[in-house]
């Protein structure tokens, strides 16, 4: 016999969170490896020549390069991304994180290499020990959670002087920036929601038909959330036009037009605004040259 709702609505929040955790666990397992095995493959080309580990740390970040822009294409056609955009957004974070410490990692390899940047440690100066150096950092600068404490690990290398420091508070800088652009820009991006919505909508999530309509209602909702609080005209009008498409697969006919009406709507003032504005421009144009003669 089922159970009541509220114990029904428990049970799959309590399943959601334990899923999203698990994602999470196995996400920083995943990502302390790869960094581990980058360390490494970087370490070795470094011993046979500090140029063979530059050439390497190189390759590696345009294959990073490349997986980052894929990533960020990939809620658009991807079935696991368009089911789980949060998914989407962790990777985009994971890969942005990890592109940046092999960048800084190589940045600061040629600096120590020309004797700019100065560094200490008990190991040889190579690339793969200066993202271990970076990695480190990063994990230490993690509010309220002192993982190196608790475990004794202390840093692989210092560094030492001026540029050597600068080029870590860059580092930290950066991670922080692009963690902060990443889920402002896709949770709050009206285009990118519809987009999401719009994959889901035509079955690229690989849910039943009733369900996928169901959460890309949910995608197109917080885009006209956003839209009517910070977007634009044109975002309100796409908005519309995707509900429009949602309402006819729902077979709600009378709503579509609707969606429509007001979609044309805004359309016409858009279109009045815009030839407005041409013609402020024109004239604007004639004064500053009537000025000039």
């Amino acid at each position: 016999m089922a159970g009541p709702p509220a114990q029904s609505r428990l049970r799959d929040s309590l399943v959601k969170i334990g899923k999203q955790s698990l994602a999470v666990i196995v996400g920083i397992i995943f990502a302390l490896a790869g960094v581990s095995l980058i360390s490494d493959v970087l370490g070795a080309a470094t011993r046979l020549h500090w140029i063979v580990g530059l050439l390497a740390a190189v390759l590696l970040l345009a294959v990073l390069l490349w997986l980052l822009w894929w990533i960020r294409q990939a809620p658009l056609t991807s079935m696991e991304f368009g089911r789980y955009p949060r998914i989407g957004l962790g990777l985009n974070l994971l890969l942005v994180t990890v592109t940046a410490m092999v960048a800084m990692a190589t940045l600061s390899d040629i600096l120590f290499q020309q004797n700019w940047a100065r560094y200490t440690s008990e190991r040889p100066i190579t690339v793969g020990l200066l993202l271990d150096y970076y990695g480190w950092h990063l994990v230490d600068s993690i509010p309220v959670i002192d993982v190196w404490s608790v475990t004794g690990i202390a840093s692989p290398a210092e560094g030492v002087g001026f540029l050597a420091n600068l080029l870590l508070q860059v580092f930290l800088v950066l991670i922080i920036a692009a963690a902060i652009d990443i889920f402002r820009s896709k949770r709050g991006d009206v285009r990118y929601l519809l987009r999401i919505a719009r994959a889901i909508r035509d079955g690229k999530a690989g849910l039943p038909k009733e369900q996928a309509l169901e959460q890309a209602q949910r995608h197109i909702d917080q885009a006209w959330s956003v839209a009517r609080q910070e977007g634009t005209r044109v975002h309100k009008i796409d908005v519309l036009l995707e509900y429009a498409h949602l309402l006819l697969e729902l077979g709600k006919k009378d709503k579509v037009l609707e969606n429509l009406k007001e979609a044309h709507r805004l359309i016409e003032l858009e279109a009045e605004e815009r030839d407005l504005a041409a013609r402020q421009r024109s004239a604007q144009d004639l004064q500053n040259r009537l000025t000039s003669s």
